[in-house]
């Protein structure tokens, strides 16, 4: 009998999640997978998905993670060599990089007068910019089929869209677009989430039955 722990997604990378049922999305995902060891690389996982899974954990609030659950089953059948899916998602990633860039660049654009200090507007304009370079090299590592890297750079592009409209900004009043902002670089994720992962994941059946009960513990 398996020893079901009612699970919880957190900020960063707890290596006792298998026995507290507490841990960042891909955690999980190893302890749902019965490895041996709890990590943020496990091998279920597509490449193209998992540095957008690590980030995403990570950005979201608090009490936004949670959305993420759904994703945990199909996460863990998303392994795949096969070519023309890994360049599907690929260039789903690539998307997600751009609008994630033009997100972050609209933001600076419309809101930097509302920054409390120059210096401010500043950093939010450079990772704009690193948003929109990192979008870039997602969109040629998509074109010579590096997997791999294409993902990096999106995730990339997304840490740049993320810190140029951060939750804990430090802002003399608030953006009227800032929640939008947020807003928006939250559904890019979403969506690219929904596009890559399958619908349905194909691990040992035990394992899908696991998943559904802490799924349904966790809510």
């Amino acid at each position: 009998m398996f020893n079901i722990q009612p699970i919880k997604l957190l900020l960063g990378t707890h290596p006792d999640t298998g026995q507290t049922g507490l841990g960042c999305f891909m955690n999980v995902v190893a302890y749902l997978n019965g490895e041996p060891q709890i990590t943020d690389n496990s091998p279920c996982v597509c490449v193209t998905v998992r540095k957008i899974a690590i980030f995403t954990n990570d950005f979201l609030h608090d009490d936004e993670r949670h959305e993420m659950l759904p994703f945990l089953e199909r996460a863990m059948g998303s392994y795949t060599a096969e070519t023309a899916e890994l360049s599907r998602r690929a260039w789903l990633a690539v998307d997600m990089a751009n609008g994630m860039a033009a997100a972050a660049a609209g933001y600076v654009a419309a809101d930097a007068g509302y920054v409390a200090a120059d210096a401010d507007a500043i950093t939010a304009s450079e990772y704009a910019a690193a948003a929109a370079r990192y979008a870039t090299k997602a969109t040629r590592h998509a074109e010579a089929n590096n997997y791999g890297a294409a993902a990096d750079a999106a995730a990339a592009a997304a840490a740049g869209a993320s810190y140029a409209a951060p939750s804990n900004y430090t802002t003399a009043a608030k953006s009227p677009s800032y929640a939008k902002k947020q807003a928006e670089i939250k559904r890019l994720i979403f969506v690219f989430l929904d596009a890559a992962l399958p619908k349905s994941s194909v691990p040992a059946p035990v394992v899908i039955e696991r998943a559904r009960k802490l799924i349904e513990l966790s809510a």
